[in-house]
């Protein structure tokens, strides 16, 4: 009886044993991967940057372009370096209590149209509150034109130059934060994402 209940306990540590030793191996297996993602985002990133230079003729066009429309308060400024990789340098032409910044995935065309048609939507002449949405670059040719097309018509997207990743997230948030301080002037600023519903005027009181 008691060697019986000996070898059930070997057989619970070892079982023990074998679980914690696939645990950390997956762990460190997991960890590996992440790290390969990330390194080859940092790849991705160089080589966008050369493709960036390729179309900065593009970009300078539909700049141009856009100072022209009135359908969205921004104006051109002059040119500076950017600290990150923000490309867009439209800016605010009043002053804002409240600036709400989304980040966007470059396809979600439909979560951008619904919150511009839904809670951002902008009732007055002068509103006391404007919102952007952060999208980065996309390798799709088709989504990269569509949203030149978004960009130039609605003149709500701030533009960066690195490809959208996930792990990426800490340059979009980086690079709106620098197109607020730089080209806006406001009050409070409220970084969001596209699936989320604000309900502004409890935000402003």
């Amino acid at each position: 009886m008691i060697l019986k209940r000996g070898k059930n306990i070997l057989k619970a540590l070892a079982f023990l044993v074998a679980v914690y030793v696939s645990f950390q191996l997956r762990l460190k297996w997991s960890t590996r991967s992440s790290f390969s993602d990330i390194a080859n985002e940092e790849v991705d990133v160089a080589e966008y940057m050369q493709w960036t230079q390729l179309q900065e003729p593009k970009i300078n066009q539909l700049n141009s372009t856009t100072e022209s429309s009135s359908s969205f308060t921004t104006t051109s400024i002059p040119q500076m370096k950017h600290k990150t990789f923000l490309i867009t340098r439209r800016s605010c032409m009043q002053h804002y209590d409240l600036l709400m910044i989304i980040s966007s995935a470059p396809g979600n065309f439909e979560r951008r149209n619904n919150i511009r048609k839904t809670w951002a939507f902008e009732r007055s002449a002068k509103p006391r509150w404007t919102s952007v949405f952060l999208v980065a670059q996309t390798r799709d040719e088709g989504v990269s034109n569509l949203l030149l097309e978004e960009d130039e018509a609605l003149k709500d997207l701030v533009r960066a130059s690195y490809y959208d990743y996930y792990y990426n997230q800490t340059h979009k948030i980086k690079m709106g934060f620098e197109w607020a301080i730089t080209y806006c002037n406001f009050s409070f600023l409220l970084k969001l994402d596209d699936d989320v519903f604000v309900h502004i005027p409890r935000v402003l009181s």
